[in-house]
Parts: structure tokens; sequence; C-alpha cells
């Protein structure tokens, strides 16, 4: 299966733009829900420094909770191609995880962040659009919270090939840029 993925940095101006020129053509897929994650790293930062620096054979490592919902571990991996392990925990809160461990590296509480996403569809594309982004840090690894809230959104468009065109680069109205909220967190909140 043949998946591609683009990123898309935009002010609230740009996001309301994109919105005026696609207005026919967007429709609504899901609900629009609250996201809030628990990053895990290192006592050192390696899993941090290893996205940093490495495209590929790398890893992260994170709990996931929707709105009231269940909280989710998830890792997503990518070595050869992309994948994401996801699993229901009997976690009833993010804050009473204390530790874990994955690839023989035990893991502790580093970052959270938190968004609100709407879930699109454009054409054969499907669109989320991640607003009013929070980043804080975890008392694990800071005697007093630490927290940034992003002047900006993302918009992310991505295409599971299920026989339709995978030309959805015609729907793109700038250039596409690389962001990861572990990776701008992480940086933003510890000064790494």
């Amino acid at each position: 299966m043949n998946r591609k993925e683009y990123k898309f940095i935009m002010s609230n101006e740009e996001l309301n733009e994109f919105f005026k020129q696609n207005y026919q053509n967007l429709n609504s897929i899901y609900a629009s829900r609250k996201i809030s994650n628990l990053y895990f790293d290192t006592l050192g930062f390696n899993v941090y420094s290893n996205n940093l620096f490495n495209d590929s054979n790398k890893f992260t490592f994170r709990f996931r909770k929707y709105n009231t919902q269940s909280i989710y571990k998830e890792i997503k991996i990518n070595k050869e191609k992309k994948l994401k392990i996801t699993a229901e925990t009997k976690y009833n809160n993010l804050n009473e995880i204390q530790y874990t461990t994955y690839e023989n590296k035990l893991l502790y509480p580093t970052v959270f962040t938190e968004y609100y996403r709407s879930y699109l569809s454009l054409k054969n594309t499907r669109v989320t659009v991640d607003k009013n982004i929070k980043f804080s840090s975890h008392k694990f690894r800071t005697k007093v919270q630490k927290s940034k809230v992003l002047n900006f959104n993302i918009l992310e468009f991505k295409l599971l090939d299920d026989g339709e065109s995978l030309d959805i680069e015609k729907n793109f109205f700038k250039n596409p840029q690389g962001f990861s909220k572990f990776r701008t967190a992480v940086g933003e909140i510890y000064n790494i």
C-alpha cells in the first residue's frame, strides 16, 4: 500500500484562506476532538536525539488520549517503512504513567502535547487540521512546569492508495514542510 503524507505549517490567515479557496470541496469526515499525548524518552533524551539526527531507524513512544476516551499506547516506527503500533491501555490518566520500556530502553515521561484536530476530506485526500497546539513539561523532568503555545497550525494531507489517483500534489497551495510535535516540543520545552 502506498501512503503519502504532507504537512503544512500555516498561520491563522493562511488556514482561513485555504478554507475559503476549498470550501466547496471540503467535507467533514469525523467530529473534531481534543488530543492529548504524553511522549516518553530516556533520561539522556536518546529518542529525541535519534529522531533529530536520523531519517530512519528511529521511533517515538507516546500514550494518547482522545477527548475523554481510553488511553492508547502508540509506537511510531520508521525503519525500512513507517509503522504505527497501537494498543488500548488500562490507564485512566496520563499522569499516572511513571515509566515504560521499549527495545531494551527504560523510557520516562518527557513532554505533553495537546491540540484540537479536525478531520476533513478534499477530493481523494484526507485532511487533518491541528489547532491550539500546546506543549508542557512533565514533573518528572522539571520542578516548575513550563509550557508553550504555538502561534501556527498544522495542516496535513494523507492519501492511502485505494485505486484512485495518487496525485494529491495537485492540491498543494504551498510547499510542504517536515514537522514533528515530539521533536519540536522537546526542543522548545527543554532548550535542547
